[in-house]
């Protein structure tokens, strides 16, 4: 059977359940994760000094979906009312124990910025 290589960009939540999704033996896949930011979190991850280029995260933030409609169906937010509405700290700590959990970041290349992807599928990034 051929083993499929399968390319997916950003480590935020949509991210880390596709690659959790597709590393299980049943899919056959070889998945990697470019996350161009130095950890994990995608939108999530607060720059205090609101300069960065990858989030629109503001001190005072807080989800418009409670968690229990965010979280992931085998992995349910810690210590926070399913009715709760989070800040990006939170969520960013959710992402990570998500990942810690399911061990993802082996599939996780950080720091790793895509610049284009063609039409062969040829992944390019700095």
């Amino acid at each position: 059977m051929i083993h499929k290589r399968i390319c997916i960009i950003g480590g935020g939540a949509s991210g880390l359940g596709c690659v959790r999704v597709l590393a299980q033996d049943e899919y056959n896949c070889e998945p990697t994760v470019f996350e161009q930011n130095s950890t994990i979190g995608g939108q999530w991850i607060y720059d205090p000094s609101g300069t960065s280029e990858t989030s629109g995260v503001y001190k005072n933030l807080k989800t418009n979906l409670s968690c229990g409609v965010m979280q992931y169906s085998d992995f349910p937010f810690a210590n926070h009312d399913p009715e709760s509405f989070i800040g990006p700290q939170d969520v960013r700590k959710y992402l990570i124990d998500y990942t810690e959990k399911h061990q993802l970041l082996k599939y996780v290349h950080l720091n790793t910025k895509v610049l284009s992807v063609d039409e062969t599928f040829t992944v390019k990034y700095a």
